[in-house]
Parts: C-alpha cells; structure tokens; sequence
C-alpha cells in the first residue's frame, strides 16, 4: 500500500510503502511535466521487496510551485529530494530516473556520492551545448522565461494521465505536450526547461563511480541514439542497453520490457 506524505514545509510531495528494516531502497525520479504516478506498476513490482520512495519533483505532481525561478534549478531540486531521504532515515538508495532527472542524479553524486548505490537512467536527458538545436532551445528558453517569469504559479494541482499513452505514440505529440504544460504549470514546465538546458555536469565523467545502467530506445527522437551512446562512453561504470523498437516513450507503455532488466541489474546478473 502506498500513502502520499503530507508535503514537507515549502518542499516535495511524495509517495511510500511500509518500510522494512534490513531492506534496500529504490527511490522514482521523473521527466519534465511528469509525476510519481508514472512508476505505478514499478513500485507495485518492486515494492515486495524493496523500501520505495516516488517523489513529485518541485514544480510537478501535487509539489510545491516556487515563484522564485531559482526554486526550479537542479541543485534547488536536488537538495529537496536528499531532504526527504534524511526525512526517512534513507542513508543510500538505488535511484530509477527519467530523461531530465538523470541531471538531479548527476548532481546528488557529485555533491553526496555516498546516498547513491547505483542508478536506472531511462532515457537518459543531458544538454549537448554544442549542437545547433541545443542554442536554439536555450535562446527560446531564455525568451519564454523573460514572459512568465513574474507570472504567479499554478496553485490547483493537475496530473496528466500518463497510463493513456499507447506503444505506438509518437515521441512529440503537440497536442499532450501542450496539455501536460498546462497541467504542470507553464511557470513551471518552462523554468525547469530554463535550468535543464543551463546545466552542465559539476565534474570529471570519470569521478561517477557508482554502476550505471543506462536504458534507451532506438527510436528515440528526443535523445538521439548517438548522443546517449557518447554518454555512456564517457561514464566508465555504465551498462547501455538498447531497445529495438522503442524510443522516447518509455517508462508507462513498455514497463514489461523494462522491469526484467532493471531486476537483473540491481541483482547483479548479466544483462545479455
């Protein structure tokens, strides 16, 4: 059974089971405009074995909006989360993130590397400040936040229904990016969008130690194929697994194709 905390003060929502003493944690990082409920069906899985945190992210799910832009930044975000471990008495945790929270892992190895055991990136989201769509991105992040950034943010929380999305959905539907904008909050989606492109890593890719499994699909047009295997290229404790047939869409409609590897990676056995 899982039972949604009451939100820390001027902090995260987020969602747990009964905790077990002697068993490992999993902690459930999502996407830009993404919530806790995502991971259901993983958190029904693991949660027979595993202590299991789901955190809406500060601007997302039922958390809180800052009005302050600098609420929205990586390290704001990620010193939001360490504050719900040590709310929970969670010395380390294996971490299941979502494309642009992959930034908030790098950013709690860096700054805590002892609460990471080890890390799932799905879809794994990191700005290449090089490429020409990259600076076209951050110059119409930079404009869009210019007009909201003294707009009030979203007090009624709404959540996007991420169980409706199909195996065959599109990567960009304007239609549901709009709607999940809306939902999550325009201050909020493009704040966070401002400091996802702003970011760069606070270290050497060597210095990530922990084991990094790092799942991706083929088909994926939101992270090339290209870029995430020059990622994991960089990172020498990382294990890159391939999906055929899928891309961006991951976490929701291909959970079964998910889950059999995420079990065999956080039991130590060989992926193929």
């Amino acid at each position: 059974m899982y039972l949604k905390t009451p939100e820390l003060k001027g902090e995260c929502c987020y969602y747990k089971n009964d905790f077990r003493r002697g068993r490992a944690s999993l902690v459930f990082l999502h996407g830009l405009t993404g919530h806790s409920g995502v991971w259901k069906s993983y958190m029904n899985h693991f949660g027979k074995r595993y202590n299991i945190l789901a955190i809406d992210l500060t601007g997302h799910g039922k958390s809180k909006r800052p009005y302050k832009f600098s609420g929205y930044s990586i390290s704001s975000i990620s010193d939001s989360v360490l504050k719900i471990l040590k709310k929970e008495n969670i010395s380390s945790a294996h971490f299941v993130v979502h494309s642009y929270s992959f930034l908030i892992f790098l950013e709690l190895v860096k700054k805590h590397k002892n609460v990471v055991k080890s890390s799932i990136t799905i879809s794994p989201y990191y700005p290449n400040h090089k490429t020409k769509e990259w600076k076209i991105s951050r110059l119409i992040s930079i404009f869009a936040s210019a007009l909201v950034f003294f707009l009030p943010t979203r007090k009624k929380h709404s959540l996007s229904d991420y169980s409706l999305e199909k195996e065959n959905d599109a990567d960009v539907q304007l239609i549901k990016v709009a709607a999940s904008i809306i939902k999550t909050g325009i201050k909020s989606a493009i704040a966070t969008g401002y400091y996802s492109l702003k970011y760069r890593n606070p270290q050497d890719w060597n210095g990530i130690k922990v084991p990094l499994l790092i799942i991706t699909g083929k088909l994926d047009t939101v992270i090339h194929l290209e870029e995430v295997k020059n990622l994991a290229s960089k990172i020498t404790n990382s294990n890159l697994v391939v999906l055929e047939e899928n891309n961006h869409l991951l976490v929701c409609p291909f959970h079964y194709k998910l889950i059999p590897i995420m079990e065999k990676f956080l039991e130590g056995k060989k992926l193929i």
